[in-house]
């Protein structure tokens, strides 16, 4: 009988704790997401009343649901560590239903989520007027994926490098589908270091001050697949005139299906300005008259820059080592 009851307890102790919903707002336990962050365990949902919250939280835990219990939900004005709204430490964590606005930083990227875990998901929330709208940086293996969202007015431009609407590092993928991206001020709309991008059914435009690279640029390689989407440049002076912008890198698939563009600047646009140098597969776009599917235009020029930043960093350090050296002779 003892042996049983030893057993018993053995196995509530390993039992998973059971999942609970924290309810945040006025008249709720938690009055803050900041709150709720601190007092929730792996597995929690945590309910966020509309009402504008003057605030940020960092999220620890795992499979978190983050989400808004109606229209108005706002996270603005206030970051957490010096980076984001929302610090987002947990892995498999979904947020939905949320505003995150004006974030605002010292080094320029304040982000509405700041992602540091792996695989995240973000639906039907909206970013606007942030120096980033949703930022993860390098995390191999990590996934992101966000659905019918909007970003507006976020980026950077006058920076060294500008800031995007949505930044993501060497991560394994990034998945964004049924969203839209408009009048970014920074470099581009989407900066993808994943291993692969999947571009799906999204409406990716400029203002009219446009933006300053691409609408999507590619940071380093890897795969790319882009189905059914509206791309609009404007018609400013852009540093290049292309939807998507995929520099050197390990070659991937380059994929356009039924993809729109439209070109409301006054010379020719590329859908794909192709530094990359991988396979390229194009089928059923539409784009005007003079408009090209690929270009490769000013690759060599940068690969002459990139060479003679080598060569002048590689004399810098030889240099440095010379002086090291002679100072370190008896006098």
């Amino acid at each position: 009988m003892t042996a049983l009851l030893v057993l018993l307890a053995a196995a509530l102790l390993a039992a998973p704790a059971q999942a609970a919903t924290l309810e945040v707002g006025p008249g709720h336990a938690f009055s803050t997401p900041s709150a709720a962050a601190q007092a929730a365990q792996n597995g929690d949902t945590i309910a966020i009343d509309p009402g504008d919250y003057y605030d940020c939280a960092i999220w620890s835990r795992d499979h978190l649901t983050i989400a808004g219990t109606g229209p108005g939900v706002v996270i603005t004005d206030t970051t957490c560590q010096g980076k984001a709204l929302f610090i987002v430490h947990g892995n498999d964590t979904t947020i939905r239903d949320i505003t995150f606005a004006r974030a605002r930083v010292a080094d320029h990227n304040g982000a509405g989520i700041r992602a540091e875990g792996r695989d995240l998901t973000v639906k039907s929330s909206r970013f606007i007027n942030n120096q980033t709208g949703l930022l993860e940086g390098d995390q191999p293996g990590a996934t992101v994926r966000i659905v019918d969202c909007d970003f507006t007015a976020n980026g950077v431009r006058d920076i060294g490098p500008p800031s995007p609407a949505l930044s993501v590092g060497t991560i394994a993928a990034l998945r964004v589908e049924g969203s839209r991206f408009e009048n970014s001020h920074g470099g581009a709309h989407i900066l993808s270091g994943a291993g692969r991008t999947e571009l799906i059914g999204n409406r990716i435009e400029d203002g009219e001050d446009g933006v300053r690279d691409a609408l999507v640029v590619l940071t380093g390689g890897g795969s790319l697949v882009m189905e059914d989407n509206l791309l609009r440049r404007a018609p400013s002076a852009a540093r290049v005139n292309a939807a998507v912008h995929a520099y050197p890198g390990p070659a991937g698939m380059l994929e356009f299906r039924r993809n729109t563009l439209v070109n409301a600047s006054d010379r020719p646009a590329a859908l794909l300005l192709d530094w990359s140098y991988g396979s390229a597969d194009f089928a059923a776009n539409v784009l005007d008259r003079g408009d090209a599917e690929r270009s490769t235009e000013g690759y060599w020029r940068h690969q002459a820059i990139e060479g003679a930043r080598a060569l002048y960093a590689g004399a810098r350090h030889l240099a440095g080592a010379e002086l090291r050296a002679l100072h370190s002779i008896p006098h």
